[in-house]
């Protein structure tokens, strides 16, 4: 029932919150087959974390709760790629390719899903720094990739950054130094932020 409601809804509309909730207890409690959990993850992503998609449901009440859903995927995993690849399918890589999307959407709304997903950045970029002495290929163009994507939070004349409560401003800038070689955007961007905050 939870793969047909998905799979209409993600034609229709946005998935609904009681929805993703129902896809919680089943992913918390294994009672999935490998092949339905797959299936499920990624209708589930396409829904949510779809590359090529809108901020619409990333805005949205269940988009925000997704993130929460993701964060929990990840953390079962223990934020390695690979694992959540070999347990919930490649589609969770999306997940990854877009969360800085979701981001700068909420701009500085939203605070529990924006700790969230930085969170969840943090703890992936961490534990690509444990595992590997440099990331493998995939990862390296991940993370180069979120070094980009972040520049719009650390940009314009009042910057997402300076909207951000002063524990997310800490987080935001601690993912940004986990990252290393900020982008020059950034780097301008945080510049900035310190010339106007002196």
């Amino acid at each position: 029932q939870v793969q047909i409601a998905l799979e209409e809804s993600s034609r229709d509309a946005i998935p609904s919150v009681s929805i993703l909730k129902v896809l919680d207890q089943l992913l918390q409690h294994h009672v999935l087959s490998d092949d339905l959990r797959t299936n499920l993850i990624e209708l589930f992503c396409a829904a949510f974390f779809d590359p090529e998609g809108s901020n619409e449901a990333a805005c949205s009440e269940s988009g925000r709760f997704a993130v929460s859903l993701a964060c929990k995927l990840f953390k079962q995993c223990n934020y390695s790629i690979r694992e959540a690849k070999n347990h919930f399918g490649s589609a969770v890589s999306d997940i990854l390719d877009t969360l800085p999307r979701h981001l700068v959407s909420w701009k500085s709304n939203h605070s529990k899903e924006i700790d969230i997903g930085l969170d969840l950045m943090q703890s992936v970029v961490r534990r690509i720094g444990i595992v590997n002495v440099g990331a493998v290929a995939s990862e390296g163009m991940m993370l180069a990739q979120w070094r980009s994507a972040l520049e719009p939070l650390c940009s314009g004349d009042s910057s997402t950054l300076e909207l951000y409560p002063v524990a997310l401003q800490r987080r935001l800038v601690c993912l940004i130094t986990a990252l290393s070689s900020p982008t020059a955007g950034v780097v301008q961007g945080l510049g900035a932020v310190c010339a106007r905050n002196r």
